[in-house]
């Protein structure tokens, strides 16, 4: 896979941004971006959402133990988990999911994941803040992942979210529905939008403070 170091000067801050096989410096921090392609931006969670393809047809076994992996249903593993699935023998996985050689991937996908389609890109940052989760690199090898890039600038980014929050009202969206889109679409998916400063933390802390008291309910 060739490798497109990652320009910030694309950015546009605040903004949401998807961007193709996100790689960071150092993946413990998660502060910097070393590789990744700019695919999009958008200030819509959702809009980026729609632009986000389904992933190739995985046709392999070891695949399929990855996917099981990615969708939590191992067990017993450490925090060196891609590693424990490369070194775990695809017998033993046929045994422990009660699984015969001469089932199809069909037919495994099926009885491992139930009807729904287990091929969709995990889009959210979660997967690099633990290091125990599989990352859609190792599972389809490539990913797609939708950042929330914050600016220096407490002003420019109370304008962003209060303009957020106003946009879903229109929507007749909830105030615990619309809770969920900042905390899990925007927070939890925020970092910096610069690689030369750290201040995600006190711009995080900020954005809990400018927050309606109505949605800001829902942190307590």
């Amino acid at each position: 896979m060739i490798k497109t170091t990652f320009d910030y000067s694309l950015l546009k801050a605040p903004c949401l941004a998807l961007i193709h096989n996100l790689e960071f410096h150092n993946n413990e921090s998660n502060e910097k971006i070393e590789f990744g392609q700019l695919i999009a931006m958008d200030d819509s969670y959702g809009a980026l959402k729609k632009q986000v393809p389904k992933p190739k047809q995985l046709n392999d076994l070891k695949s399929i133990m990855k996917l099981a992996g990615r969708e939590n249903l191992f067990e017993c593993m450490d925090d060196c988990f891609i590693d424990e699935i490369n070194d775990y023998a695809e017998e033993d996985f046929l045994v422990d999911f009660e699984l015969s050689k001469e089932m199809g991937i069909k037919e495994m996908e099926k009885q491992l994941f139930g009807e729904d389609d287990p091929y969709y890109f995990n889009v959210n940052l979660e997967p690099y803040h633990f290091t125990h989760l599989m990352k859609d690199l190792d599972v389809f090898g490539e990913s797609y992942t939708i950042v929330f890039f914050v600016p220096n600038d407490k002003e420019k980014v109370k304008e962003f979210i209060l303009n957020r929050i106003s946009a879903l009202k229109r929507k007749d969206k909830s105030n615990y529905e619309i809770f969920k889109v900042i905390h899990y679409c925007y927070l939890e998916n925020s970092i910096e939008s610069s690689d030369k400063e750290v201040y995600g933390q006190e711009i995080f802390e900020y954005i809990h403070e400018i927050l309606p008291p109505e949605i800001s309910a829902f942190f307590n």
